[in-house]
């Protein structure tokens, strides 16, 4: 569906953007992430998760612009094995025999659910490997952060605050070059339906 809105003239940025405030609103319709924790949220973290959130949403609707959608996928998933990584190095939890297994099978599913190998890799846009590379940093960063916050916090009203911190640095970002009407006129989102009255 990305791939579509990028042909109907949609910027990554701004559908970044555009999720980024769909998932706020969708969050803050239900009642439980307005649960007001029962510590409070460390600054920093907050800002590190919202951060996160903006940005691996952009690097990996970049990966997609400039790469096969399998090939950012298969990219972005790569981070799974960052957060055991994480672990093992920085929270001293190393992974058990089980979990090394699960993290194999799991990265082939990927693999084949993506339909990577029917994909042509001999030729990949640089620019969109290391926008999947960055994708799956972000995504490590914003899965450790989100368990993180989530024990203490619960998990919806730290998926709500870190939206809310994500929507607030697009709006900073984008203040100054006015406001993506691509992204949200009927006719852009009409463009992008072409996927779903394709043939299974």
């Amino acid at each position: 569906m990305a791939k579509d809105l990028f042909a109907a003239g949609v910027q990554p940025l701004h559908l970044a953007q555009a999720r980024a405030l769909i998932a706020l609103v969708g969050f803050a319709l239900i009642p439980g992430s307005w649960a007001r924790p029962v510590t409070r949220f460390p600054l920093h973290k907050l800002i590190a998760l919202g951060l996160s959130i903006a940005l691996v949403t952009l690097t990996y609707y970049l990966a997609i612009d400039h790469l096969a959608v399998a090939v950012a996928i298969v990219l972005q998933y790569i981070a799974p094995v960052l957060v055991v990584l994480w672990a093992a190095a920085i929270a001293r939890r190393h992974p058990t025999k089980v979990m090394l297994l699960a993290l194999f099978a799991s990265a082939i599913g990927v693999v084949f659910v993506s339909e990577l190998p029917s994909e042509s890799v001999d030729r990949l846009d640089l620019f969109g490997v290391a926008m999947g590379l960055l994708s799956a940093l972000f995504f490590t960063t914003y899965t450790v952060l989100s368990e993180q916050m989530g024990a203490t916090h619960g998990s919806l009203a730290a998926l709500l605050r870190g939206f809310a911190v994500a929507c607030c640095f697009w709006f900073a970002f984008q203040l100054p070059q006015g406001f993506p009407e691509m992204s949200w006129i009927p006719r852009t989102c009409r463009a992008s339906h072409s996927w779903a009255s394709a043939e299974p």
